[in-house]
């Protein structure tokens, strides 16, 4: 456990040495170290409890089924946006890319959270993955962990989704590279979807 926040640590030091000003869509924000670290507080604090998951049900006649989902690959960008529409008078973590995963085919995904300089993030870190044909399937990230052999290790959970994803339940486990001096990241994986 202290192996892995000297780790996040020495990551968010890395992540703002090369830029003392962090440029976002909406204005320039300049963020200390203390700042940024708390920014990526919600990464080493990954027990947030979602207080507002809803399920979505299948009607009783619809059958499930429980298949494999492959992630191939994916890669993405993230920024820190400041003041943002989703995060009122807070930070908002933006984490967008696409990549190419079975059931899903070409998807974008977009992963965001807020955070306003406490110790403990100010929401989940939640997901929307986008597949080709625009179902969808909504995330959370429930554990974060690092392995040098494969790089960082994020646990999703699923919490439904539209079109033919409506009601999916079940868990993702994507690993890889997080380039903290390009903004920069890469991950694959897998899981397990019941729809």
């Amino acid at each position: 456990m202290k192996t892995r926040l000297l780790f996040l640590l020495l990551f968010a030091t890395l992540f703002i040495r090369c830029n003392d000003e962090i440029v976002t869509k909406n204005e320039t924000q300049s963020f200390t170290i203390e700042q940024v670290e708390k920014l990526l507080s919600p990464l080493k604090n990954s027990n947030y409890e979602f207080k507002e998951v809803a399920k979505s049900e299948k009607s009783e006649n619809a059958e499930t089924v429980t298949k494999t989902i492959k992630f191939h690959s994916s890669s993405g960008t993230f920024e820190l946006v400041y003041p943002s529409t989703e995060c009122p008078d807070e930070v908002q973590v933006l984490i967008t890319g696409d990549g190419n995963a079975t059931h899903l085919g070409h998807f974008t995904v977009k992963n965001t959270y807020c955070s306003d300089f406490s110790q403990n993030p100010t929401s989940p870190i939640k997901g929307l993955l986008t597949a080709a044909n625009g179902d969808t399937i909504n995330t959370m990230v429930v554990g974060i962990d690092y392995n040098p052999e494969v790089g960082f290790i994020y646990d999703y959970t699923v919490l439904g989704g539209s079109g033919r994803f409506e009601g999916v339940t079940g868990y993702i486990t994507m690993y890889g590279v997080i380039d903290e001096i390009n903004f920069f990241w890469s991950l694959k994986g897998e899981g397990q979807i019941t729809y």
